[in-house]
């Protein structure tokens, strides 16, 4: 099914699919997730866990169960606010293959006209989303680390990914 490709500083009110690789992020995965689902957006969050092995997936796993018994929050482990769960999309990778096959896995998920990749390691400020399809936006410039597309979606990195094609 082929795409139909949208101009970012065009779109009112996109949805974001956020795609959020994760590997051994336990002291960062609560934050980041209250993060960027406190942003004002309306949002798809898709969180692919590669085979974590310090508690990262397990705090995941809770959080999919906790969804699909019909939950509407799970409880934080650093002792923050809890977690809503309304917008996140989990997703496992077994064995471990690495962020690209990570982020691969994500994009096939996809639903929204606009997609970011966040780390999960609060690098980068999801308060910042909004600038990122604002073309006018020097803060995009400054932030967006690189820009492209993927199946016809406006896809934008927010980290030190090497995929640099400008913003």
């Amino acid at each position: 099914m082929a795409h139909q490709r949208h101009n970012p500083s065009a779109l009112r009110d996109p949805k974001v699919s956020i795609v959020i690789p994760v590997y051994n992020e336990k002291s960062t995965i609560d934050e980041i997730l209250r993060r960027v689902l406190d942003t004002e957006v309306r949002k798809e969050v898709i969180i692919i866990d590669d085979c974590s092995t310090d508690g990262t997936r397990q705090i995941l796993e809770n959080m999919a169960a906790r969804q699909a018994n019909g939950e509407a929050f799970a409880p934080a482990q650093d002792g923050g606010d809890q977690i809503e769960l309304r917008d996140l999309r989990i997703f496992f990778q077994t064995p471990n293959q690495g962020k690209g096959a990570a982020l691969r896995r994500g994009f096939a998920q996809i639903t929204g006209e606009v997609v970011l990749v966040q780390d999960a390691d609060l690098e980068y400020d999801p308060r910042d989303y909004p600038n990122c399809w604002s073309r006018s936006s020097r803060a995009a410039r400054m932030w967006c680390t690189a820009r492209g597309s993927w199946a016809g979606h406006s896809v934008y990195i927010t980290s030190g990914t090497t995929l640099r094609t400008g913003c």
